[in-house]
């Protein structure tokens, strides 16, 4: 499932903003994909060419020019792959288990956690508020204009330490009564999720997680 609408759970369709991210989200990973190939196009022909008329020298150093640039595109590709479409790694060996997915505010969630795996985790409750916010960015001609994207920011959010070596453990989580209640607008949402990570350092933490609903 995209990452744009796996914040939901079952029986829950994604309102505008998201249907509004999920068909935006490609087309970053597309253009930057085709720039990439564009400028590997270009390096491929000058070192094929190298022999050719004009300076061997030139045509080797703008060959390597254009394959960083190359690079360049392709990592920018994938981070935006990671960011947008993609909803990170997938932590395996994990399970979560809730007794419904379906809350109302001040209520209480039981988690049953299940793992084999021996690694560091932490299980966390969840609120992402996903508000539209405008920029500034610059075409191709110099002129600035506004666009707009969606910014993500927890506003609810608590972490529990999975005891080392545990292969089971039980977590109860409290929805605040005065928060958020889960919403699917057309610039502003809220969802609700309870989480299993493995933290990792300068990396996208491995995950799995259960969306919730929680009602007002």
């Amino acid at each position: 499932m995209r990452a744009s609408a796996s914040h939901l759970p079952p029986g829950h369709a994604p309102g505008p903003q998201s249907r509004r991210a999920r068909r935006g989200a490609p087309i970053a990973v597309i253009l930057f994909a085709l720039f990439g190939l564009g400028f590997l196009a270009g390096a491929i022909a000058l070192f094929a060419t190298r022999n050719g008329g004009g300076s061997r020298s030139g045509k080797e150093t703008g060959a390597v020019v254009f394959a960083l640039v190359t690079l360049v595109f392709v990592l920018l590709a994938w981070w935006s792959y990671r960011r947008t479409v993609s909803d990170g790694p997938e932590l395996r060996g994990v399970s979560l288990d809730l007794d419904r997915t379906e809350f109302r505010r001040g209520e209480q969630v039981n988690v049953s956690l299940s793992c084999d795996a021996a690694e560091h985790l932490e299980v966390g409750f969840l609120c992402t508020q996903f508000a539209d916010v405008k920029r500034q960015a610059v075409d191709s001609n110099g002129y600035t204009h506004d666009v707009r994207s969606i910014n993500k920011s927890n506003v609810v959010e608590e972490w529990r330490q999975v005891p080392e070596g545990a292969q089971a453990q039980s977590f109860t989580f409290e929805i605040p009564a005065g928060g958020p209640f889960s919403y699917e607008g057309a610039t502003v949402s809220w969802a609700y999720q309870v989480s299993v990570l493995t933290p990792r350092a300068l990396r996208s933490d491995p995950h799995h997680k259960v969306p919730i609903w929680v009602r007002a």
